[in-house]
């Protein structure tokens, strides 16, 4: 499809953001491309240093991206709310904001993706951070990222730019109960978000072979796409 088909912003009253339906760009042709914008707690402490977030990311990385030709980032980045404690991080949901407002700015659509939240820390996925694995079987913490994703939704519902990731690369759990999770974690955003898509991988890290396993959490709305993280060969 030509580019100007599947870009965030355009002169046509009638493909404005206003009047645009994210769904059309997931459920037809291909239309996004684009790549994954990586973020980390640089303190590797749960915030609790105030490091900050990194590797560093201008505004001028995501206009490069556009500028490439790209139409999508995904943002893979640290929950907003903490590892430890089940408890909101202002400072990433912050950080969150300020990202999803550069990209828009650059034209691009974006993708949260969690890879973070309470009970599942970032060593969980690369060693390097908290080694948090405990979400799976933690009634707390599980209602922490059902908590967590409804409150990212009232905030990013009314952005027609904005799709959602739940969890980066779940692994090394009970199928059932990722899917349970999953499926509060759906429920929990579609109580106040009915419009945008929702991605979910399959167990195993998201792998291509998982999906073969894979079935599918309901969506009331309809508008849930499998990914998959494929890295051979």
């Amino acid at each position: 499809t030509d580019d100007d088909d599947a870009t965030p912003t355009t002169d046509d009253d009638d493909a404005s953001p206003a009047a645009f339906d994210p769904w059309s760009l997931w459920s037809g042709a291909p239309e996004l491309r684009g790549a994954n914008f990586y973020q980390q707690d640089e303190g590797r402490d749960d915030g609790a240093s105030n490091d900050g977030f990194g590797p560093p990311l201008q505004p001028s990385d995501l206009q490069a991206l556009r500028a490439s030709g790209a139409n999508l980032v995904v943002l893979s980045v640290p929950g907003t709310w903490h590892v430890q404690q089940p408890q909101p991080w202002p400072a990433m949901a912050d950080r969150l904001e300020w990202l999803v407002d550069q990209a828009a700015a650059a034209d691009l659509f974006v993708v949260i993706a969690f890879r973070t939240g309470p009970g599942r820390g970032e060593g969980d996925i690369t060693d390097d951070g908290l080694n948090a694995h405990s979400v799976y079987g933690n009634n707390a913490e599980r209602a922490g990222w059902v908590d967590m994703w409804t409150e990212t939704a009232l905030a990013y519902a009314d952005n027609p730019n904005v799709g959602y990731d739940l969890m980066v690369e779940p692994h090394d759990h009970p199928q059932a109960a990722w899917a349970s999770l999953a499926q509060a974690m759906i429920d929990g955003i579609r109580s106040v978000d009915t419009e945008t898509p929702i991605l979910v991988s399959p167990g195993d890290w998201g792998g291509c072979d998982a999906l073969a396993n894979f079935t599918p959490p309901v969506d009331p709305s309809g508008r849930l796409v499998a990914t998959v993280h494929q890295y051979e060969p």
